[in-house]
């Protein structure tokens, strides 16, 4: 009996192992599921460093933080100005995008982040803002 006992561990610990390890091609990023750009609408101006953007799902709410430290070398937007941010971190559902700026109307859009075989698939998606008219 005792060999029994070794041997079913040693088959649990090598499947238990396999189904944990990186034989799946799986890595150990975690991915955003929603990724944003926030622009003016009239000029493609990056608009993210002062906006304030909210994912809801249900019950869950996410406040978005500044993702990419990848920089725009464009005209259109100043050096050292992050370009987007994300949110929904291996997190599955349908949510509600919302972004917010002083002397823009608000943007809202709804999106649903699914799952593949390792991670979420991420959905980038662009907000243009329209200025509030004077």
């Amino acid at each position: 009996m005792p060999r029994f006992a070794l041997v079913f561990a040693a088959a649990l610990c090598a499947l238990l192992c396999h189904s944990c390890g990186g034989s799946d091609g799986c890595t150990a990023d975690v991915v955003p599921g929603i990724v944003l750009r926030v622009v003016d609408a009239e000029t493609g101006i990056t608009l993210v460093r002062d906006s304030v953007v909210t994912l809801q799902s249900g019950d869950y709410t996410e406040t978005l933080r500044t993702y990419e430290s990848i920089y725009s070398e464009t005209r259109l937007t100043p050096p050292n100005t992050p370009v987007s941010v994300a949110g929904a971190y291996e997190r599955v559902g349908d949510y509600t995008i919302r972004v917010e700026r002083d002397g823009y109307e608000p943007w809202e859009q709804t999106t649903r982040v699914t799952r593949n075989e390792c991670h979420v698939n991420r959905n980038d998606l662009t907000a243009s803002l329209k200025r509030v008219a004077p």
